[in-house]
């Protein structure tokens, strides 16, 4: 009990205080360190959107071969038939509900049996008659054959059904089977197209020509996906000699349209540096495409934007140009370290441009510019780095 009581006792008893400790000196925040050296070398931004339908060949069109610019499939005769038979300003269908079909003549009866397959509205007669009259000896019928088997078609029935009924009529041919492509392609219907595509294609064997680049140009422009990058290798393949023949192996020249073809649709589907490929015609056109293409996607040096900038410089006057150069300016600037040397590059690269322009409506928008990198490069560099670290 007395030890218990010990105890209890000593745990009451009053500590000895402890010593007192200084509190901490208190120090200001570390400064945001400015020095130039300490300014990044490198700086990513995004490129700019621009408007680059004015270089992107037009694909799709190209995918009408072999239709004229002009011409389309429309349910119309080919041959004049109307101005054949009648006075100026009557139509093939007024003709047809007058019954002139079922006349006779005693010369140029080829006439008539033409306007009747324009009258006839079962597309498998219609194309029965037409391919009665492919040797007409009527100058213009004979020569209107296939583009009007293809109107026929286009209108009436599937591809699926075309090949029997032109067969029938015997005006089954390759020159049908590629215009009808491209007319079932004018009018959307991209099944059609391709299936008729092809046929042209069996039905041409194993040439390889011009003609067999069209048509891939047709199918990649009808499919997409994974089908349309068969098209694509195809194509390029045509295009493109095969790497590091063999000593003493010879192949044949690659076709010029399948070259110029190949590098139009690889800029069709990726504008970017495929498309340096077809430039040609206006030079500040060939340089907005070397601005575009080879502007960084990733973080670049001084030396990198100031290409951009040239690049964009010679493409000038323009607002697509504008547009990259302005913020290639703006890049060089963050890039420059605050080195005096290349800030007075910079002011002077921009005069060049107010000299070229002159007065235009980008003057506020250089001249914003201008005062801002001849200030940095006037004031020390620390406080150009300061200011610089602050944007």
């Amino acid at each position: 009990m007395k030890l218990a009581a010990i105890a209890v006792l000593a745990a009451c008893a009053p500590r000895a205080a402890e010593p007192l400790v200084d509190p901490p000196i208190a120090t200001r925040p570390a400064a945001l360190d400015v020095r130039p050296n300490w300014l990044p070398e490198l700086v990513a931004s995004p490129r700019p959107p621009i408007d680059i339908t004015q270089w992107v060949p037009d694909v799709e069109a190209e995918a009408r071969w072999p239709l004229g610019f002009n011409e389309h499939p429309e349910y119309e005769p080919s041959f004049d038939i109307a101005g054949a038979l009648a006075d100026p300003g009557a139509t093939w269908r007024e003709l047809c509900a007058h019954g002139v079909q079922f006349g006779h003549r005693a010369k140029d009866q080829d006439l008539i049996a033409y306007l009747k397959v324009w009258c006839t509205e079962d597309p498998g007669d219609a194309l029965y008659q037409l391919g009665l009259l492919r040797n007409s000896a009527i100058r213009g019928i004979a020569n209107a054959i296939v583009a009007d088997s293809a109107r026929i078609v286009v209108g009436h029935v599937s591809a699926d059904v075309a090949e029997g009924l032109l067969t029938r009529a015997q005006l089954a041919s390759t020159a049908a089977f590629d215009l009808i492509a491209a007319s079932y392609l004018e009018v959307g219907k991209l099944d059609d197209a391709l299936a008729m595509n092809r046929l042209a294609d069996d039905s041409d064997g194993t040439r390889v020509d011009a003609t067999k680049c069209h048509r891939l140009v047709r199918a990649i422009v009808s499919t997409g996906g994974e089908a349309q990058v068969v098209y694509v290798t195809q194509l390029h393949k045509l295009a493109t000699p095969p790497p590091a023949p063999r000593p003493g192996m010879r192949f044949p020249p690659r076709d010029p349209t399948c070259i110029a073809l190949d590098a139009d649709v690889a800029c069709w589907r990726s504008p970017s540096e495929a498309c340096l490929g077809t430039a040609k015609g206006d030079p500040r056109l060939k340089a907005l495409m070397y601005a575009y293409a080879r502007w960084p996607g990733r973080e670049a040096g001084f030396d990198e934007w100031m290409q951009e900038v040239d690049y964009a410089f010679d493409a000038m006057p323009g607002d697509d140009a504008y547009t990259l150069l302005s913020r290639g300016f703006e890049l060089e600037i963050a890039t420059s370290r605050c080195d005096h040397k290349l800030l007075g590059s910079i002011e002077w690269k921009i005069g060049e441009v107010h000299s070229l322009l002159g007065s235009t409506s980008y003057d506020a928008r250089l001249d914003a510019l201008h005062d801002r990198v001849k200030h940095l490069d006037e004031v020390p560099r620390a406080q150009c780095a300061a200011e610089l670290a602050r944007r």
